[in-house]
């Protein structure tokens, strides 16, 4: 039963309680003046009395998680016509993605992408003053490219990485994360952070008149993010791109943000290794899963809630601690009720978006059973700007990364590989290649040119890493 279906039941029952009220209200008006309420009369209405102010706060305070709920699953507006009005504000992501869209576009119509841009967006100025002023950076096309040339690009759009985060927090956990710790710009190479072990002390010590100050030990030492990449290729053909303004701009922005983040977040909570050169290791690997308490029971609950905290608190961190869990798991919570009928935990999820002080980070992305809880400024998050190229000539060789042939995904000897994960020089070349076997076999080369396609590419540079060791624990199996 959703939230919606709850409130009309909560209201439903309201309605019979009022009813009876009035019911047994109803005998002392009709009747006699000596006429007085028996003792089990008196009890039905005082208990229907305490059910119905019950329920009123019941339903006021589903209604107040509805329309929390609703405000983060508001759906992203998208350009909705060519004279938007001349008062009208991008934010940068806009700029990104209509830019992309200006791309295509111009490529279709045989336009510079400014040109389109004046034209479709009548009125922006923020949109078109980003082509004048460089705030959207746009290279001519190269002809003749293909997929082993790493510079083959046409039209190409930046745009600064923190505010495509920000348009990812709502449905990404690595987004809101990285907003709480260490953040890092990875478009220009590696990065070191620097940390300290968690065994040193660096304390001071009491010290009498003319005595000898101790020395402390500070154990520092260094870690290397180094830039690893998502990237994907999509291709549309010429009409449907040229059929679809201004519906294109929110299909290309909304697939941005919805594939980016349920990738992310997929590789970022799962309990892969690293893998050198093509993907950092998922925050739970090597770790095990703590065992729950039992069922949904409240003790239970809070049981299980402090032993995924636990493990911070043993490694003395904790500077910003996070509950993660899906978001049907932090409703179910919040629907809880007590043995007097009130719920448990509703008040202080729904005011200041905590469970036992600890804040809360909710996706659906994260796995329905699963509980975690850890440091976020212990971890260090890498970002870059998101980078898009368009071409009409390249040819592709049409397969994704997924575990069935053909794939992307090989194992370097022509045999089937980790899901999502290609590795370096690794893949379906357009022309023989080393990977050529049976994970490739049935691909499919396409001409862009020849079959009047167009073909964005988004390279998304991104990495992960714990600058202090420890402190994460997490429940793979939650019984509630």
């Amino acid at each position: 039963m959703n939230i919606a279906q709850k409130i009309t039941a909560k209201r439903e029952h309201l309605v019979s309680i009022k009813d009876a009220l009035t019911i047994l209200k109803a005998l002392s008006e009709d009747g006699e003046d000596s006429f007085e309420y028996s003792d089990d009369q008196i009890t039905e209405m005082t208990t229907l009395s305490e059910e119905s102010e019950t329920t009123i706060k019941s339903i006021e305070s589903l209604e107040k998680m509805e329309t929390a709920l609703a405000a983060k699953a508001e759906p992203v507006r998208t350009h909705m016509g060519h004279n938007a009005p001349a008062a009208k504000k991008d934010v940068p992501m806009d700029l990104m993605t209509k830019s992309a869209v200006c791309s295509l576009l111009g490529f279709v119509q045989s336009k510079s992408a400014e040109q389109v841009a004046s034209e479709i967006y009548k009125g922006e100025m923020d949109t078109i003053n980003a082509y004048t002023k460089g705030v959207a950076i746009h290279k001519t096309a190269v002809m003749g490219a293909d997929t082993t040339t790493a510079t083959w690009a046409a039209e190409l759009v930046r745009q600064q990485y923190a505010e495509f985060m920000d348009l990812l927090q709502p449905v990404s956990v690595f987004a809101r994360l990285s907003a709480m710790g260490i953040t890092v710009d990875l478009t220009n190479g590696p990065v070191t952070f620097p940390s300290r072990t968690n065994a040193a002390n660096a304390s001071g010590s009491w010290v009498g008149e003319q005595g000898v100050i101790p020395l402390g030990k500070l154990s520092l030492a260094s870690k290397t993010m180094s830039p690893t990449k998502l990237a994907v290729i999509m291709a549309m053909s010429r009409e449907i791109i040229s059929q679809s303004v201004p519906q294109i701009e929110g299909i290309v922005r909304q697939a941005i943000i919805d594939d980016t983040a349920i990738t992310l977040d997929n590789n970022f909570l799962d309990a892969s290794a690293a893998v050198a050169g093509v993907r950092p290791a998922g925050i739970l690997a090597g770790l095990g899963a703590i065992a729950p308490a039992g069922g949904g029971t409240v003790a239970n609950i809070i049981a299980d809630i402090k032993s995924v905290i636990a493990p911070m608190l043993s490694a003395n961190m904790g500077a910003k601690p996070v509950l993660l869990m899906n978001s049907n798991t932090l409703l179910t919570l919040a629907s809880l009720p007590s043995s007097v009928g009130t719920f448990v935990f509703r008040d202080e999820i729904t005011g200041s978006g905590t469970l036992l002080g600890i804040p809360v980070v909710t996706s659906t992305t994260i796995p329905a059973t699963m509980l975690i809880g850890l440091d976020a400024a212990a971890l260090g998050y890498g970002m870059g700007a998101p980078e898009f190229a368009t071409s009409e000539s390249a040819t592709l060789t049409m397969a994704n990364a997924d575990g069935t042939a053909p794939t992307q995904a090989t194992d370097g000897a022509g045999g089937l590989g980790t899901a999502g994960e290609v590795k370096p020089d690794g893949g379906i070349s357009v022309v023989g290649g080393a990977d050529s076997g049976a994970a490739t076999a049935g691909y499919q080369a396409q001409s862009m040119f020849q079959t009047y396609q167009l073909a964005l590419r988004m390279v998304l540079p991104a990495n992960w890493m714990a600058v202090r060791v420890g402190g994460i624990g997490h429940i793979a199996a939650l019984p509630w």
